[in-house]
């Protein structure tokens, strides 16, 4: 199955889900282990704080910052923007051009050639789950060519 751009806007409509699928990725069922006093280092759940790229435990309301370690820590650009940017290399691959980026994204070129370097700058195993699905995808859907080039 191609992962179209459609399904790619019915997925991540919002920053918000956006930042769902972040949290999701690196703790699963919103379980990270909290470090207050009142916690002492247990897994708990965390919920979503209104108007933040924030979490907080349930128990203590301790906040937990999911975007902390990532290429989209201290970035003023819309995490939709970066998943719209990571889903164009998933699709087009890692020789996409910034100047691509730009337009697809509606973001100044300085913008779309700093993300397109955060972008390939992630480990090969460390790289996101969004962008593995659309290389899977990708390779799936393109009809194999089963003519060989000639020596010469």
């Amino acid at each position: 199955m191609h992962y179209s751009r459609k399904l790619f806007e019915r997925d991540f409509p919002t920053d918000e889900a956006c930042l769902q699928r972040i949290m999701e990725m690196r703790f699963p069922g919103n379980m990270a282990r909290c470090d207050s006093e009142t916690c002492g280092g247990v897994l708990r759940k965390h919920h979503q704080v209104s108007g933040r790229t924030a979490y907080a435990c349930h128990c203590c309301g301790r906040h937990l910052y999911p975007l902390v370690g990532t290429v989209f820590e201290r970035s003023s650009t819309s995490l939709l923007t970066w998943f719209r940017a990571m889903y164009l290399v998933g699709i087009i691959g890692p020789h996409i051009s910034a100047k691509q980026i730009q337009r697809e994204t509606g973001v100044t070129y300085k913008t779309a050639w700093r993300m397109l370097r955060l972008i390939r700058t992630l480990p090969r195993r460390g790289r996101s789950i969004l962008i593995r699905r659309l290389r899977r995808s990708r390779r799936s859907s393109r009809p194999r060519s089963r003519l060989r080039k000639r020596n010469r």
